[in-house]
């Protein structure tokens, strides 16, 4: 770990930040784990992670039935957040806003519901490519002649995103969404033929399908930094700084949840899985290794955010404070979150393109 007091350079992208030792891999010789099990992929504990407990939003205690009565509205039917998906938002934001914490809480809903969706569809055939680029036609149109509930949401999500958001903000925001939705094209791609991938091909993937971008243009808002006053939108330290929150959180998702994705069988798209095949590892060294990274993605969010309020500019100082908040919150929101969901969860079932809401929704059900 370098000294504290020494300013990094930026790594602009997650590639950028691998481990040193990881870069340049000879590939040549790269195969697929022969044998493997459920087993071999899932026994591990986690350790060395320190999970605070963080203390949901005060501001705005009727955040779950908010999101019980916007999903009921959109599906047609008594639905309810059994699991806490509400608790990322209460648990990663600060703003006392209420308008915009209400808009926050309905775009991540609908996007947490989108992408369970998006994440079964085959995109082998024309059928299945064509849903991802219709919802990514929506996406950037903020409109669709659909009825199912998740056509509903989306209509809604956007026009309360573009009421809260400057023009800028919009503007990147759908940029960056449009670009999320179309990574379902190469991820479940992925998924479902059996490639191994590099660790840059993984990262570069990671760092587009995480939708970590439009996080933080939410928080832009809620500490009314204007990134372009401040010409930020090229700053590298900037960049570099909410990178490292992304992919702190990233690992952290994928410690928390690979045991889920293993018993959907789609283990081998995680980074556990890479590290196994690629350095030879079993599973533990392999998550050990996960959580040295989720470590070194926490100092470099101290050092590069130190960097930033070094700036002294007031709202970029309140962002910096914001964003460290989230990957703190994500760290606890995922070990409690998994806990609950995948002792629960379903694979989807009886879905159809036409009847998007005739399937259960894993971690939703109703009442």
């Amino acid at each position: 770990m370098p000294n504290v007091l020494t300013k990094l350079a930026p790594k602009v992208n997650m590639i950028e930040s691998m481990p040193e030792e990881f870069k340049n891999k000879d590939y040549s010789n790269a195969r697929h784990i022969s044998g493997l099990t459920h087993e071999m992929l899932m026994s591990f504990e986690i350790r060395g992670i320190v999970e605070e407990k963080i203390v949901r939003i005060p501001h705005h205690t009727n955040t779950l039935a908010d999101t019980n009565l916007m999903l009921s509205e959109a599906f047609g039917k008594p639905v309810v957040d059994s699991v806490d998906i509400t608790g990322f938002q209460e648990m990663c934001f600060k703003t006392k806003n209420a308008l915009y914490f209400y808009t926050i809480n309905y775009w991540a809903i609908f996007a947490f519901m989108l992408d369970d969706y998006l994440d079964q569809v085959m995109v082998s055939d024309g059928e299945g490519r064509h849903v991802i680029c219709e919802w990514q036609k929506k996406y950037l149109l903020g409109e669709s002649d659909g009825t199912t509930g998740f056509d509903k949401m989306l209509v809604k999500a956007m026009k309360l995103t573009k009421a809260m958001l400057t023009s800028d903000q919009f503007v990147r925001h759908v940029m960056y969404g449009v670009g999320w939705i179309g990574t379902y094209l190469t991820a479940n791609q992925t998924k479902f033929n059996n490639k191994l991938m590099t660790y840059e091909e993984y990262w570069y993937q990671r760092e587009r399908d995480c939708a970590a971008d439009l996080i933080y243009i939410f928080m832009e808002q809620c500490d009314n930094l204007d990134v372009v006053k401040y010409s930020l939108m090229d700053n590298p330290v900037y960049i570099a700084f909410y990178k490292s929150a992304a992919k702190h959180s990233i690992i952290v998702n994928d410690i928390y949840s690979v045991k889920s994705e293993v018993l959907k069988d789609q283990g081998k798209y995680s980074y556990l899985y890479l590290l196994m095949a690629h350095q030879g590892w079993n599973c533990q060294q392999a998550v050990d290794q996960m959580v040295a990274e989720v470590h070194y993605q926490w100092y470099a969010c101290i050092n590069y955010g130190s960097q930033l309020v070094e700036y002294g500019i007031p709202e970029l100082t309140e962002y910096v404070h914001e964003v460290m908040h989230e990957v703190r919150g994500n760290l606890w929101w995922s070990s409690i979150f998994k806990k609950n969901y995948w002792s629960d969860a379903r694979h989807i079932s009886s879905l159809t393109h036409e009847m998007l809401i005739s399937f259960e929704i894993p971690g939703l059900v109703g009442e």
